[in-house]
């Protein structure tokens, strides 16, 4: 019953999304460029995404489903040259995660003429947004947000605001025959950009709802709806039809062995726009390494090409390589604890820590050696200064 109400909560805003905002009106429009090369190779269908620090720019509660502290670097091209350039962070804090991220979205600078068609100079095109954002798990919700500082230059004009996002997520199981997680299905809630108004135009504003659906274990589900709201009567405005301002998304990713990942998205939008993506994932040690690229076929960019680095710091990947080279260092470290040498002991158990950091109870020989070598410091130093003990 618990599960159907919360979807209830979740799906009622479907009603609303109908509604025809005016999304032309808006300022800081480059907030609308969405990031995470994963994510536009899926369509942009993302609000219901786990487990990707990107996940927190279409919904923050998406940081909540973070398992290890990440950080990502990202790229995509646009026409005459323009190009949006992001790096975003997270770490664990108390029972959730925080993250900072910043967007930049820059054309290159043109010459300006007079009526005359003289130079007079150059224009510049340069817009900024930096993220601070948090994500928990409360009672088996998932909640976060986005406070977000805004800055656009164009031409000799300058605009200054700020923003936020507010996000909810919900996961749970449903059954199915094949091989799959325990947790398979997410719906997820945001709302973007509330806040200050760019140069007396208000910020796009928009209402997300998304679901995440992994059917079995190789194989993901995503679907968005998306409604803009510019002004207070679009919310009440019931008009249908598929325009710029409402926006469904679609798309699914492939896995193999957690290794390799395909993508593919469709946004039905008035011309309809395909995506394609493709990842790789490796890891080294306690570093995981993630590359993606995507491609999507856009009706007024043309073509459209993103790449994503991401780097997770996980915990290490021990060989069997790894655990003999440990159990020889450990072995060393025993005899030169037997030959009271301490110092090559610590040196000995560290790396043997280095290469199995599950060795057990390494730690504590670690701490208990380091103690009696400062023990023992002490000794010294009072014996020279004539203290007997």
């Amino acid at each position: 019953m618990k599960k159907l109400v919360f979807i209830a909560l979740i799906l009622f805003p479907a009603v609303i999304l109908r509604a025809e905002g005016s999304r032309g009106t808006a300022g800081a429009q480059f907030l609308e460029f969405n990031i995470g090369t994963r994510s536009l190779g899926m369509g942009e269908a993302y609000t219901a995404n786990t487990e990707d620090i990107n996940g927190f720019y279409y919904n923050p509660a998406a940081l909540a489903t973070l398992k290890y502290p990440e950080a990502s670097f990202f790229h995509q091209e646009h026409i005459t040259d323009s190009r949006i350039e992001n790096i975003s962070a997270a770490i664990k804090i108390k029972n959730g995660y925080g993250a900072f991220g910043n967007t930049l979205f820059w054309v290159p600078s043109f010459e300006k003429t007079d009526i005359d068609g003289n130079n007079i100079g150059d224009v510049k095109f340069y817009n900024s947004a930096t993220y601070f954002s948090y994500g928990t798990e409360i009672k088996s919700v998932m909640i976060g947000a986005n406070i977000k500082f805004i800055y656009e230059k164009i031409d000799t004009n300058t605009y200054m605001g700020a923003g936020t996002d507010l996000g909810l997520m919900k996961s749970f199981h449903m059954y199915t025959p094949f091989d799959a997680p325990n947790r398979n299905v997410y719906l997820g809630l945001s709302i973007q950009n509330l806040g200050t108004k760019i140069s007396d135009h208000p910020l796009p504003r928009k209402i997300n709802i998304g679901a995440k659906f992994i059917p079995i274990s190789w194989l993901a589900v995503h679907t968005d709806a998306n409604q803009y709201m510019i002004n207070r009567s679009d919310i009440y405005d019931f008009t249908y039809g598929f325009d710029e301002s409402f926006q469904l998304k679609f798309g699914m990713e492939f896995n193999y062995l957690d290794l390799i990942f395909l993508r593919t998205g469709y946004r039905f939008n008035d011309s309809g726009t395909y995506t394609f993506g493709l990842g790789v994932n490796y890891a080294i040690r306690n570093l995981a390494f993630s590359i993606d690229a995507s491609v999507e076929d856009n009706a007024s960019f043309g073509y459209v090409y993103s790449i994503n680095f991401n780097v997770k710091l996980i915990p290490k990947i021990v060989t069997v390589e790894d655990i003999a080279i440990a159990n020889q260092y450990y072995k060393k470290g025993l005899r030169s604890y037997v030959a009271d040498d301490i110092d090559s002991a610590i040196e000995s158990f560290e790396k043997t820590k280095e290469f199995n950091p599950y060795h057990k109870n390494i730690d504590a020989k670690i701490d208990d050696l380091s103690e009696l070598k400062k023990l023992k410091k002490t000794n010294e130093e009072l014996e020279k200064q004539g203290t007997d003990f």
